[in-house]
């Protein structure tokens, strides 16, 4: 499972700057999941983790709330 270890430390990051609400980082981490996705030939993962881009860029460019956390009906936070 070479894909496995190569890509769950990314999504890993990606993962812990969701739940900060790091924004910016979560648009850089996913746009770096989503070449190494391409690389390996996992296209669904690929187009997964560009659509996390677009969510995290319409979040830098249109926050809400306090800190620009993520809580969704107390599923984080």
């Amino acid at each position: 499972m070479p894909m496995q270890s190569s890509i769950d430390p990314l999504i890993d990051a990606i993962n812990l700057e969701l739940v900060a609400g790091n924004w910016p980082a979560v648009v850089e981490q996913a746009e770096v999941l989503s070449a190494h996705a391409l690389a390996l030939g996992e296209v669904q993962l690929a187009e997964l983790a560009h659509d996390i881009q677009a969510i995290a860029l319409d979040a830098v460019r249109y926050p809400s709330g306090d800190d620009g956390r993520l809580e969704v009906v107390g599923i984080v936070g």
